[in-house]
């Protein structure tokens, strides 16, 4: 018997990830996948730049490969 799947969308709406690079800078990396926009929030210490750009960078791949991707099919 096949089950029938009652979800038709799941989509990213939002998501806050904490990085940390090891040597005491932290930021908290808002991305919104539904705007495609994300931000960077300061936690207090001090951000090097090599760091900052290295967050940038994967906030721009990660809502890159995110937007408007529909994951409903991948929902087991």
């Amino acid at each position: 018997m096949r089950q029938r799947k009652h979800i038709k969308r799941f989509m990213f709406g939002s998501a806050k990830y904490y990085v940390n690079d090891g040597n005491g800078s932290d930021v908290i990396l808002k991305v919104d996948y539904e705007h495609n926009t994300y931000s960077l929030e300061d936690t207090g210490r001090s951000i090097n730049e090599p760091f900052k750009q290295e967050v940038v960078s994967v906030a721009a791949d990660l809502l890159k490969r995110k937007h408007g991707v529909n994951f409903a099919k991948q929902v087991r």
